[in-house]
């Protein structure tokens, strides 16, 4: 059975609450790099084959740190990148989404499954992320890997592995810093064996 070990990256330094999206450069916060050190005490002596990640720096960092401390190898993926469901608000601030586009903003809220005017909808990101988790989980048979991405992502991987609804992405959100694992036997559903969040037991 294999245990995929799926974390949020730390928070990122984001005073003016930008919606950063795709865009390179945006890295971890004091707070963000806490987060990191935290999750990778709470693996700890945890036997992890490897550390897949995202390519953006977020969860470059991250990964870097939960590698260090397991000693084991990163590796990025471009198929764990960032969602693109706001891609078309990359750069403005959060409050201006909600104040320019609030029937947009609360159809990614609350309707995600009906946000189709961006290059890649809900359910194609369930797609693309269900797909590199089965890789992964096909290249570690009966072994445990770590797995870091970004919230939408993550979220929308673990439905679709575990049979859940893409409708609900954002219920029970994973957390900067976050964990959530799964053991996959390359069957379907997955079984989500654990949850965790930093600072609390």
């Amino acid at each position: 059975m294999t245990v995929l070990h799926l974390v949020r990256h730390g928070q990122v330094d984001n005073p003016q609450k930008i919606v950063y999206g795709r865009q390179r450069g945006w890295r971890l916060s004091e707070r963000g790099r806490q987060e990191a050190e935290a999750i990778a005490r709470h693996l700890g002596a945890r036997p992890v084959a490897r550390v897949y990640t995202s390519p953006l720096e977020r969860a470059v960092q991250t990964a870097t740190v939960i590698a260090a401390a397991s000693g084991s190898e990163v590796e990025p993926r471009e198929d764990l990148s960032e969602s693109l469901l706001c891609a078309p608000w990359e750069g403005r601030s959060w409050r201006d989404v909600r104040t320019r586009h609030a029937r947009e903003w609360a159809r990614y809220l609350f309707r995600p499954l009906e946000v189709c005017d961006v290059p890649e909808d809900l359910r194609a990101l369930g797609e693309r992320m269900a797909g590199a988790l089965r890789a992964i989980a096909a290249a570690h048979p009966g072994q445990q890997v770590v797995v870091v991405s970004h919230g939408d992502p993550l979220k929308a991987g673990v439905l679709a592995l575990t049979g859940g609804d893409l409708g609900e992405l954002h219920r029970n959100a994973i957390p900067t810093g976050g964990l959530v694992s799964l053991e996959y036997d390359g069957g379907e559903p997955a079984r989500i064996v654990e949850r965790w969040v930093p600072g609390r037991r």
